[in-house]
């Protein structure tokens, strides 16, 4: 294997994230006496300055908590659609979809009603320990913002790559790039150039000062909603004010004894992973890990769920998900069926459906376990990496750009290129389905055997079906589960995506029929605990992110 791995180990508590100092802050957190949801929202607001592209305040997510006694729960911040939002809005009058800033993925337009600030405030007021004030929790992301932080070789990078779309906006433009005198030019910040953002300083302190209050309903809400106003954009105060982050009952099942904890609509996440694992449970015991033979049962599985997702899977305020129905016992053997033959499964064996969107490889994971062995796994995005590609020049605020995971026009690709179908079509108030998937695996003695989830798209879902399956079934150490192989399919395209590790297994999989893809999948960020043991963490060396224990 081409990647290094490693793993920590502490008495006290760990937290792994794809970056180190946000890691730190966590960690600083749990030494405080703080637990894993106040660990967590620490880790959140600082990565929303040093992680830029996917970290945010000005976007939305997925937190799963479960508490040392065994209590678990879900916040769903995604972002909604704004009160102006209609069905048509990125048509133009001859019916094709628009393009640039007055379209779905980049400009003031595209942004939903942010959902950052009030989820985690909802979780610090429902499950946080109490011993540590939200002010302490926000205070090191204030400190990181106004004394700023050395850019690491990967923002470098991350920042080169949006280059075009971040030169558009002018305070995008005056912060993350550079000019020279003697050269029409931009370009990224070399790796230690020193990052400071003063606005977004202000911002949070706040948030800090006066919480979700200040985020949705005071000064912040004021600028942020007028800014966006002035460049066209269609979110108002009344949007602000109207937002509301949902504690939601998590998705529960089993997995060869052990309980299997995620998240339910409107992630697509959840549903799958549950469908996928219980399919297991129908079939003999899988071939060897890393063979031919592995990948294509595995696939097999893969394609039924998306299959299901694509149809029923929505934002269960607006439809109705059958829930019960599609992890019902007889549903999922019926879905098992016919896996293990010796030939790909065809589109034309399979009835169509039509592929939901999906957010971009630029969303970002971490998990936090406190001493205690309270948990949480945490998934949020801007959508694309830096969003909309815009700023607020009041407030410092990278906004998302998740009006593109709704439908644009049925029978049209978003920017992801898949067809999207009238179940995700916009409308006020309504959350746009995710593939977000954290997840925690609970062994019968209350021990956590992992605390997952990944960046990747609909790639999250399957990355995430890997982890749990490494650790779980094959009892791998942490640090190998992060590091192992992967492998996607996603019903449509058809195709197999695998990783470089994996090109032994193309020409038998080329011979069996299938259509294969060499493609980097996920940014892992896990946590495990014993109550003997102690916590353990590792994060994805396919990533430049940090695990540490205390």
């Amino acid at each position: 294997m081409s990647y290094g791995v490693h793993k920590v180990n502490g008495e006290r508590g760990a937290v792994a994230s794809p970056e180190p100092l946000a890691t730190q802050v966590g960690i600083d957190v749990l030494n405080r006496g703080g637990d894993a949801v106040d660990a967590a929202i620490a880790v959140a607001f600082a990565l929303s300055v040093t992680y830029p592209s996917a970290g945010n305040i000005g976007g939305g997510g997925f937190l799963i908590c479960r508490s040392p006694q065994g209590v678990a729960h879900a916040v769903d911040y995604r972002e909604t659609a704004p009160r102006a939002a209609t069905r048509d809005m990125y048509l133009d009058s001859n019916g094709h979809v628009i393009s640039g800033i007055n379209g779905p993925v980049d400009g003031f337009r595209a942004c939903g009603v942010p959902g950052t600030v009030a989820g985690l405030h909802t979780a610090f007021q429902k499950f946080g320990s109490g011993k540590v004030k939200w002010r302490d929790l926000v205070q090191p992301a204030v400190d990181l913002a106004r004394s700023g932080f050395f850019v690491s070789y990967g923002l470098t990078q991350s920042i080169a790559q949006a280059i075009d779309r971040l030169a558009l906006d002018d305070v995008c433009k005056s912060l993350f790039l550079e000019s020279k005198s003697w050269s029409p030019h931009v370009q990224a910040p070399r790796p230690g150039h020193l990052l400071r953002q003063e606005v977004l300083a202000q911002t949070l302190a706040r948030i800090r000062d006066y919480g979700a209050l200040d985020f949705y309903n005071g000064k912040t809400a004021h600028l942020l909603s007028q800014d966006i106003k002035n460049k066209n954009g269609i979110i108002d105060a009344t949007d602000m004010a109207n937002y509301t982050a949902k504690v939601r009952r998590p998705l529960e099942g089993s997995f060869t004894g052990n309980s299997v904890i995620t998240m339910p609509p409107p992630s697509s996440g959840g549903i799958a992973i549950l469908q996928m694992l219980g399919m297991l449970g129908y079939l003999p015991e899988l071939p060897e890990t890393g063979t031919a033979n592995y990948v294509h049962i595995l696939v097999q599985i893969m394609r039924k769920a998306f299959r299901d997702r694509s149809e029923y899977i929505g934002d269960p305020d607006f439809i109705t998900v059958p829930i019960k129905e599609l992890l019902s016992r007889q549903h999922v053997a019926n879905l098992a069926k016919g896996i293990g033959k010796q030939t790909p499964v065809r589109f034309d064996d399979m009835q169509q459906f039509q592929p939901l969107p999906y957010e971009s490889d630029e969303t970002t994971h971490f998990s936090v376990v406190d001493q205690y062995g309270g948990c949480v796994s945490n998934t949020y995005t801007l959508n694309s990496s830096f969003g909309a590609a815009v700023m607020s020049e009041s407030t410092g605020i990278l906004l998302n750009n998740e009006m593109d995971d709704f439908t644009s026009k049925v029978g049209t690709a978003n920017q992801f290129g898949l067809i999207q179908g009238p179940q995700n079509s916009i409308v006020r108030g309504k959350r746009p389905l995710s593939s977000m998937t954290p997840t925690i695996i609970v062994d019968k003695d209350g021990n956590i055997l992992l605390a997952t989830g990944s960046p990747g798209g609909p790639t999250i879902i399957n990355t995430v079906l890997h982890t749990v399956l490494e650790r779980v079934l094959y009892r791998k150490p942490l640090e190998l589960v992060v590091a192992a192989p992967r492998f996607h399919h996603q019903w449509k395209p058809d195709i197999v995506y695998l990783e470089s590790t994996l090109n032994h297994v193309v020409p038998e999989l080329s011979y069996m029929g299938y259509k294969t893809e060499i493609k980097k999948l996920g940014d892992v960020h896990a946590v495990t605990w014993d109550r003997s043991t102690g916590a353990s963490a590792s994060s994805d060396p396919r990533g430049d992110g940090l695990a540490l224990a205390q």
